[in-house]
């Protein structure tokens, strides 16, 4: 009985849901709830809707629109992205010395914001006649240049996007022009993913004796006309021949101006019941500052915005929400490979940020997963709120509910924490452990998955020999791709002011954390070496924030001249200094050691974890020390022992970790796109 009562629950949520994400309005939002809901808990529905809408009123009625904060996180790199992109274009094209205007919403965003509307996530911008045309002209000698050849009535959103990803996808990183029946545009990009759009939109000067009444039936005319000829392709060469042959379009400036019939925005305003543009409010342009950078805009934008919009200065209906990335979401999940990184605690984002940006290069979408306590799978949570900021920080897309629909789910954990997922579910090493046990080499990180990622021969070797039903793939280490891609954080470039190191060399301190950790029993050995080297300490993620790790936190600090922040770039930290100390059972033994090739580095073993043993490959690999008082002897080591060491060290983390290209994960892609069910799809492209 319990079992029937509960399906019928959730058919009657799925119904609610169904019908909630189709209202289009022709009911009250009443009348819709009274449908399923009891009274008392219609009742207890309107009380909270309307309680909530009325403090959504009391906040909008007392913000001003103005003082609002940019965007943040995805949409906000989206929307720095689309102004460098714009930049880059304008620089491409210089050669035709054109003016582009800011219009629309990016001209409302200029005035009330100095940049994007915080929701906004698109760039509009107008031009006379004569540099519309100059433009189509350059791009199709210079470009490459589409013209939709299907019918207009017909072409929806799916179509839109299927078109946009191909475009793009045979050309590119091209600048691609898209003429269309209302606008033209120019994109770049890889796949509909990563693919960034300016749209430009004509605007005609009219003769001064033409009176809006005739314009008015003119673009009626024009609009019964477009709807007979159907065809896109036709429809942009039937206007262009009406703007050649129409005598009441002016070649020599005057003093008014439309939106050409060739821009949509003519359209919407003429049913408003619009007159002219006055041309002193549109010329002559002036400069703006926009994202920092400068555009231009009209002359009087006030007028401007009010012609189109007479309440810019207030609160749209649906503030908040942008509708762009919302269909091509949608387009995406049903055409392109899908992957979700499942995260738990927030180390695990810079893992997977690499493989995020691959992906969306060779058209695999990704989204991060961070799900609140209530919901999230490993029942405990220790700085969600930091991975969110981590996450906005980077600009990356993510989700605080996962679909379990997804092709591919990510994680470091064992395969338990994929459980809400239906598909095809993916470990990812997360280091490589000089002990003969680490979770990462564990059963645990291969059961139940179908894929598990290692970095190099070692660790290949190492499950070549226990494997059943998991495929192997090698990876390199992605987390530290960068490092080996340009180096770009050198230690002989890198700003040590920060640091009053007071001219002491630097010596780099990295314990693990709980009773593996060597702070209570080096303690006193670290905090003597002060004396010649500046001590600069990076703790465990987890000493940093757990009360259990507190003792070890506060002795961390007496004994080092810094302890960095939680923060601090771990990359960064490990080039600070000539000489590291690690925690031989800790994952920095090995990748301090990977990101700073010339560090002399000194492993410090735990008296608690005598039982730990260790792979062979930890001799020769660095200076490893047994008790306290071999520290300083290991700290001071002849410079000719050190270079042996090095060199042999160099090898070895070859074997870990693998060159360490991007051409690793060449292998991964190409199984995940041949296992996706849209492989058919992307050969078509």
């Amino acid at each position: 009985m319990g079992g029937i009562l509960k399906l019928k629950k959730i058919n009657k949520l799925k119904s609610i849901y169904n019908e909630i994400k189709e209202y289009k309005g022709e009911i009250s939002m009443y009348e819709l709830l009274k449908k399923y809901f009891s009274p008392i808990e219609n009742i207890k529905m309107q009380r909270d809707f309307y309680r909530s809408k009325s403090q959504l009123d009391y906040l909008i009625q007392h913000t001003d629109i103005t003082t609002l904060k940019p965007a943040t996180g995805y949409l906000r790199k989206k929307q720095l992205d689309l102004v460098e992109f714009a930049l880059d274009f304008f620089e491409y094209i210089e050669e035709i010395d054109i003016k582009p205007f800011l219009i629309c919403g990016n001209l409302i965003g200029a005035v009330r914001h100095n940049g994007f509307i915080p929701w906004d996530d698109d760039l509009d911008f107008g031009l006379i006649r004569n540099d519309y045309e100059k433009l189509i002209s350059f791009c199709k000698k210079n470009c490459i240049v589409e013209i939709y050849n299907g019918n207009w009535n017909d072409y929806t959103t799916d179509k839109h996007m299927e078109r946009m990803d191909k475009l793009v996808k045979n050309n590119p990183n091209e600048y691609i022009l898209d003429i269309w029946v209302d606008q033209i545009q120019i994109m770049k990009g890889t796949s509909c993913i990563d693919r960034l759009t300016i749209d430009f939109w004509a605007f005609d000067y009219y003769k001064d004796n033409y009176l809006v009444e005739e314009h008015n039936k003119y673009l009626d005319y024009l609009e019964r006309e477009k709807q007979k000829i159907n065809k896109v392709s036709c429809i942009v060469d039937f206007l262009r021949e009406e703007i050649k042959k129409n005598e009441n379009i002016s070649k020599v400036p005057t003093e008014k101006i439309q939106p050409g019939i060739d821009n949509v925005i003519g359209y919407l305003l003429y049913k408003k019941g619009r007159d002219w543009i006055n041309a002193s409010d549109l010329f002559p342009l002036k400069k703006t500052k926009y994202e920092k950078e400068e555009f231009l805009m009209p002359n009087n934008p006030k007028n401007i915005l009010l012609y189109q919009y007479s309440d810019y200065m207030e609160f749209p209906k649906e503030f908040g929400i942008y509708p762009h990335e919302r269909y091509k979401e949608k387009y995406i999940l049903k055409s392109l490979p899908t992957v979700e990184f499942y995260i738990i605690d927030a180390f695990e984002i810079y893992h997977f940020l690499p493989l995020y940006h691959i992906f969306e290069k060779n058209s695999i979408y990704a989204k991060f997963v961070v799900e609140p306590i209530e919901i999230n799978t490993s029942g405990v949570w220790f700085d969600y709120d930091n991975a969110l900021k981590i996450l906005d920080i980077n600009g990356v897309r993510y989700s605080k509910h996962c679909n379990t629909g997804c092709e591919y789910a990510f994680t470091t954990q064992e395969v338990g924490i994929l459980k809400k997922y239906k598909n095809k579910k993916i470990h990812l090493s997360y280091g490589f452990s000089l002990t003969t046990y680490s979770f990462c080499e564990s059963d645990k990180s291969i059961s139940g998955f179908d894929y598990k990622l290692v970095h190099g021969e070692l660790s290949m070797e190492l499950f070549e020999r226990k494997v059943k039903h998991t495929k192997l793939i090698k990876v390199g280490y992605p987390k530290h791709m960068k490092i080996c891609e340009v180096r770009y954080l050198d230690n002989k470039n890198i700003d040590t002011n920060f640091l009053n190191v007071e001219n002491k060399p630097i010596l780099m301190y990295f314990p693990t954390w709980n009773s593996a950790s060597s702070i209570q029993w080096y303690a006193d050995e670290i905090n003597k070496l002060k004396e010649k080297y500046f001590v600069i300490s990076k703790a465990h993620h987890c000493t940093y924030r757990l009360e259990s790790e507190k003792e070890n936190m506060e002795t961390l600090k007496r004994i080092s001249d810094i302890v960095l922040a939680e923060n601090f770039e771990f990359e960064k930290a490990s080039l600070l200094g000539k000489v590291a100390i690690c925690d031989a059972v800790s994952g920095a033994a090995t990748e301090v050691p990977f990101i700073n090739e010339d560090v002399h580095l000194i492993l410090l073993y735990s008296p608690l974890k005598e039982k730990n043993k260790f792979k062979t490959i930890i001799n020769g690999f660095a200076v490893c020390v047994s008790k306290p008082s071999e520290l300083e002897d290991a700290v001071y080591m002849d410079m000719d022992k050190i270079s042996l060491i090095k060199k042999k060290r160099k090898k070895l983390l070859l074997k870990a970790y693998g060159n360490n290209e991007k051409s690793e994960l060449n292998e991964l892609i190409k199984v995940l796109k041949k296992d996706s069910k849209y492989v058919d799809k992307q050969k078509g492209c």
